[in-house]
């Protein structure tokens, strides 16, 4: 069985997108990884979204047909927009806090 990392990666994508989704709307999982790991949740997103990223880099490699070419140029650049927009929020929120 041949694994798909362009699927993967697209999968993984949208679980990073929808975890910040779920950490952002609520101040419970702020507050435990703010005192129990002293890192903001957003950093760990961040993270998994670069590794998204690097992810379907090496997915680029198994293209064999044009709808898996299009399914790694979008998640990727869904990824490199999803690290923009999450580097500036924990830019911002450095410089409040």
């Amino acid at each position: 069985m041949e694994i798909n990392l362009n699927r993967w990666s697209l999968l993984f994508t949208i679980g990073t997108i929808t975890l910040f989704f779920i950490v952002s709307s609520s101040a419970t999982i702020k507050n435990f990884f703010n005192t129990h790991f002293h890192l903001h949740p957003f950093n760990i997103i961040l993270l998994l979204t670069i590794g998204c990223f690097f992810l379907s880099l090496i997915g680029l490699k198994d293209v064999k047909s044009m709808t898996t070419l299009i399914i790694s140029y979008v998640t990727i650049a869904i990824t490199l927009i999803f690290a923009a927009i999450l580097s500036f929020i924990l830019f911002i929120w450095q410089l409040l806090s």
